[in-house]
Order: structure tokens, then C-alpha cells, then sequence
């Protein structure tokens, strides 16, 4: 089964069981479903309301953790019950890297180099006018 959701790095990608790093049980019908970004590794998360009776079935693949005490459903647990196929422990334990951000100086050397553009054209609308005319 796979979705559409959107990634704010890559724009529009497509998501699938494999795709799912965490859910998260928010309330006693709500869960937070955690997926990578099969391109960069972002964390999209994606709240739905399900049916208390759903989650009692999945009661058992609830985990607690210790130091924030936040509910989350194991992917492994899920697997157990057969609804997850096993190939979602491996894709849930291994992300994709994400790409690398800029560095700081290339950031300044672009900021730089517009600084010196509006400077020499006066305003933003002069400037604009410039860098579209090339």
C-alpha cells in the first residue's frame, strides 16, 4: 500500500508500509505515524484518528519509553501480528542519510554576492530587473 504525502525537502513522494519509522500513540484514538523520506530521511509525520478498538487490538505492541513517557507501537510487534510484512523491521531500522546542508561559507558567499547586486542597483525592483535582463 502506498500513499502520497509531502516532504518539505523533495516535494510530493510516495510512502509505503517499508517507509514507516515510528507511530506514536497520541490519545485514545489518535496515533502520529512517522515516516522517512524514501529520498532524503526526513521524518514526515502524518496524525490520523483510528478507532479505539483498533488500537486495543494492537495493545500488546505498545511500547512505553522510560524517560519521556511517550506510547509508541514496535514495528516489531507489528510484524509479530501479521501486519506488517517482516521486510518493515529492516526499512524501519535503516534511514536514509540526508543530504548534505550547506556550508556556512557558501551561504555567505551568496548573500555576498546579492548584497553587492542591490547595492549597486539601488532597490530589489532595479536589481530584479537586472538579474532577469541576463
Amino acid at each position: 500500500m502506498e500513499f502520497s504525502i509531502i516532504c518539505p525537502n523533495d516535494g510530493t513522494v510516495d510512502v509505503g508500509l517499508e517507509n514507516i519509522a515510528s507511530i506514536v500513540v497520541r490519545g485514545d484514538e489518535s496515533l502520529e505515524v512517522v515516516f522517512a523520506c524514501p529520498r532524503c530521511g526526513a521524518e514526515l509525520r502524518i496524525v490520523a484518528q483510528v478507532p479505539r478498538m483498533l488500537l486495543a487490538t494492537l495493545e500488546d505492541a505498545v511500547v512505553i519509553d522510560e524517560v519521556t513517557g511517550e506510547h509508541t507501537v514496535s514495528i516489531e510487534g507489528l510484524v509479530r501480528r501479521g501486519l506488517l510484512p517482516p521486510e518493515a523491521v529492516e526499512h524501519a531500522m535503516v534511514r536514509p542519510t540526508p543530504p548534505p546542508s550547506f556550508d556556512e561559507a557558501m551561504i555567505d558567499h551568496y548573500c555576498e554576492y546579492f548584497r553587492r547586486q542591490l547595492a549597486s542597483a539601488g532597490n530589489v525592483e532595479a536589481m530584479l530587473a537586472e538579474i532577469d535582463s541576463k
